[in-house]
């Protein structure tokens, strides 16, 4: 019954996002047979599916599922509870992006619980005592208003139980009352199922968990969006103005638009502002525009705020007032808002609204340059080349001039070429500063386009020829967003440098190297919902560690203390070496620790003769428990070797001691809580295998 339980929960979990509850009962029937039974409860109708492989209660309220009830005759675990993996599985494929917490399980007449941190959903768990149908355990996950302790998951008596004398009659609630719960409830039914409606939608716009599809997802939002519910309502208008799943058509958009945004949906209403702006789909109005930048500014939109400061700054729809604009910006830019942070640098840099400050501004520049901003990318490097409100420092400019001009910003591939020519923080070459005016040049910047004449006339007939030859095949970069690509889409991105990192909370903290991220501006995760953003939480350059966050649930492995690892043990690890050539899936490799202290003796280090490639870096290095005791982290040169000794060296690589890494994670309580305990009993080394494959992500540096 194991197997066949677990094939069903795969069966019926599987993307896309919340495609089993909120189901028909023609859906219902299809998947889980004729086989059924019809029992009237509160909320609706209880379906008792019953065959040789499914035994299910399924609760349906206004046509849909609302909650379902799995009764399982799997074992509990040696502890007297159910497996872990099956229930993680279940809660993690119900809402991958919500985040768990116990709550009181007794009102629920329950053994355990837990309630999504949306407080949308729960799941209950039943498994001390008997159990009804002969189940072992029982497991509910639904609605938060389906899930309670209902009598039609429990034994039914036999004899009923007499009344007690002393109980005092409860009075019925009037009709009104019973109208407005029964109002309540169904209310909230349909907001749940034009919820699961777009979710389903964004599964396929976004490419999470199927391929990306932008003609179902439409068909998935409007079903939401006709149920007046306005984030779908938002996203269709959305889709009509880029074309996605329909074709382009303003009109189209602003009606949408306008649904969500007298229903105070923010989104939507800086969106409706910004058609009014720019007179598409409408008449061109700026009064109305700075009406809804307005209204959605004051819910603390970041974006709505950054346009509503620009119309103070040019004064449009509104008197002009650079004091408003600068408290706009600022809003926007403290959240993070990077178009903000580089237009609040702006203000400091020219002494608009504010007093001028050069350090100020370069603050608020690097936080824009550090979110991929191309201006403030610019400007953070102009700021170097000067020296104005930071260190004088030409390699730091030509990094940032670099990071802008690869994203195709004309005004930094001229700064950049400029920099080539004369050899300033850079080697001087002639065809590559040719190469930067030509691209900047075809954009349109006369600048770009004067200095490549002079140019011109000190180069040779070769070196021109490689400058175009160069700019002919340059590409521009870009960040890939998240959702599903191709590994060959990831390819053309080109990163800067990739490595291999493992996850160590269910929450998304992850473990790599420090020198794989080392100047990242921004990374990617590649991991099986696609690719995922991560944000660096903190690095240890002394032991060559980072910390990584990411947002979802993910499989996590436990680190267990290094001392207890001896010479000669088995150790493995599951990384992404040579994407290039190897490809993009995870590769094992597997041997032994060879040396208890790594290159010249450093205790830091196990010397390991798994054998690991460029871009192993980063990866977990586990023991036959499935404990991580290392982290991937160097090879010995063969050159130094070679020149050394006169032999290459054979499986002479290096893993970070954990015992360095839990060091580290001391310092952050909130993450060192919230790391597993580590197996302390044999596991099949298949399943550590698996195991350390589940929480191990592809690190893409850009």
């Amino acid at each position: 019954m194991l197997k066949t339980f677990v094939a069903f929960l795969c069966m019926c979990f599987a993307a896309p996002v919340y495609a089993k509850l909120g189901e028909t009962v023609a859906q219902l029937v299809k998947r889980f047979g004729k086989s059924y039974t019809v029992e009237d409860v509160e909320l609706g109708k209880t379906y008792k599916f019953r065959s040789e492989n499914v035994s299910v209660d399924v609760v349906v309220a206004n046509g849909r599922s609302i909650s379902e009830t799995y009764f399982s005759d799997h074992p509990l675990t040696a502890s007297g509870e159910p497996p872990n993996d099956i229930v993680r599985a279940v809660l993690k494929t119900n809402a991958p992006k919500a985040r768990w917490v116990e709550i009181d399980a007794a009102p629920l007449g329950a053994d355990y619980a837990l309630r999504s941190s949306d407080d949308k959903y729960i799941a209950i768990l039943r498994y001390t005592g008997p159990q009804p149908e002969n189940s072992v355990w029982i497991m509910t996950v639904g609605l938060a208003n389906s899930v309670r302790a209902p009598s039609s998951v429990t034994s039914p008596s036999l004899s009923p139980s007499p009344p007690t004398s002393t109980a005092i009659p409860t009075p019925s609630p009037s009709l009104t009352t019973q109208a407005n719960i029964g109002r309540r409830i169904y209310a909230d039914i349909d907001q749940w199922i034009a919820e699961a409606l777009f979710n389903t939608g964004l599964s396929y716009y976004l490419g999470q968990g199927v391929p990306t599809d932008y003609d179902e997802a439409v068909k998935w939002f409007r079903k939401a969006a006709e149920q007046n519910y306005p984030p779908a309502q938002s996203v269709l208008g959305d889709c009509y103005i880029f074309g996605r799943g329909v074709q382009k058509d303003y009109t189209q958009a602003v009606k949408w638009y306008r649904k969500a945004a007298e229903q105070n949906d923010a989104v939507a209403q800086n969106n409706l502002g910004v058609r009014y702006a720019n007179g598409q789909g409408v008449a061109k109005d700026l009064s109305e525009a700075v009406k809804w930048f307005r209204r959605a500014a004051e819910q603390n939109n970041e974006a709505a705020q950054c346009n509503l400061a620009v119309r103070y700054v040019n004064g449009q729809g509104v008197a002009k007032d650079l004091s408003k604009a600068v408290k706009w910006f600022r809003r926007a830019a403290e959240q993070g808002y990077a178009p903000a942070q580089f237009s609040l640098g702006n203000c400091y840099y020219n002494g608009e609204g504010v007093r001028k400050d050069y350090a100020e501004a370069v603050k608020w520049y690097r936080k824009a340059a550090e979110e991929n901003h191309r201006d403030g990318q610019l400007m953070l490097g102009l700021s170097y080349d000067l020296g104005q409100g930071v260190v004088k420092d030409e390699v730091e400019a030509i990094k940032w001039y670099r990071k802008a001009a690869e994203q195709n910003l004309a005004s930094a591939q001229y700064m950049l070429g400029r920099c080539y020519a004369s050899g300033q923080g850079v080697a001087k070459d002639y065809a590559e500063s040719y190469k930067w005016m030509l691209l900047a040049s075809g954009q349109g910047d006369k600048d770009a386009k004067e200095f490549a004449t002079i140019l011109e006339n000190n180069m040779s007939r070769e070196q021109i020829a490689e400058g175009q030859r160069l700019a002919r095949n340059f590409k521009p970069r870009e960040v890939p967003p998240a959702g599903s690509m191709s590994n060959t889409e990831i390819v053309q991105t080109r990163p800067e440098s990739s490595g291999s990192g493992f996850f160590i909370t269910d929450d998304g903290i992850l473990v790599t190297n420090e020198h794989v991220v080392k100047d990242a501006v921004q990374i990617r995760l590649v991991a099986s919902a696609g690719l995922i953003p991560a944000k660096l939480l903190k690095v240890d350059s002394a032991n060559d560690i980072a910390l990584l966050k990411a947002e979802g649930t993910f499989a996590a492995l436990p680190v267990a203390v290094s001392r207890t690892v001896r010479l000669g043990s088995t150790v493995a690890t599951v990384g992404f070496p040579n994407i290039g050539l190897q490809g993009f899936s995870p590769k094992f490799a597997r041997g032994e620790i060879s040396s208890l202290s790594g290159p010249q003796d450093d205790a830091r280090y196990f010397q390991i003769s798994v054998p690991v490639q460029p871009g192993n870096s980063g990866g977990a290095l586990v023991d036959e428990r499935g404990n991580v005791v290392g982290v991937v982290s160097a090879a010995l040169s063969a050159k130094a070797a070679l020149a050394a000794t006169g032999a290459l060296p054979q499986n002479v690589n290096y893993a970070v001691k954990s015992s360095f890494l839990l060091g580290f994670l001391e310092s952050m309580p909130d993450v060192a809580a919230k790391l597993k305990e580590p197996n302390t009993k044999d596991v099949k080394f298949d399943d550590v295998v698996e195991q350390a494959k589940e929480a191990a992500v592809l690190v893409l540096v850009y």
